[in-house]
């Protein structure tokens, strides 16, 4: 009677287990982004200085050299929904930033 009462124990607790999810870190990627930061960016700058603001850029154009693009993905835990910051720069032949695009969120991602 004990050995039975053993098993179903341990059944039980086996399929208990079976039904928790695993702990899932929140998932991020790329460059953390800020409207502060990319405000500090001012056209004429040199991709040292801008390097020296945002970091090595995550995406460097295989076409043009004067093109790059910092991206930041920030999955929570449990969430399905992907938060994406994207900064393009444009710079000229003398390596000087001449355009700046960007889809921030108002605040900084958490």
């Amino acid at each position: 009677m004990q050995k039975r009462l053993i098993f179903i124990f341990l059944c039980l607790s086996l399929l208990v287990t079976g039904c928790i999810k695993p702990y899932t870190p929140s998932i991020q990627q790329g460059n953390i982004l800020t409207q502060e930061d990319v405000a500090k960016l001012k056209l004429g700058m040199s991709k040292d200085d801008v390097q020296y603001l945002l970091g090595v850029p995550v995406l460097q154009s295989t076409f043009t050299d004067n093109q790059w693009d910092y991206i930041y993905t920030y999955q929570p835990v449990r969430n399905s929904t992907v938060k994406e910051e994207h900064v393009s720069l444009f710079f000229n032949d003398q390596s000087r930033l001449i355009k700046i695009q960007a889809n921030l969120t108002p605040q900084r991602i958490q």
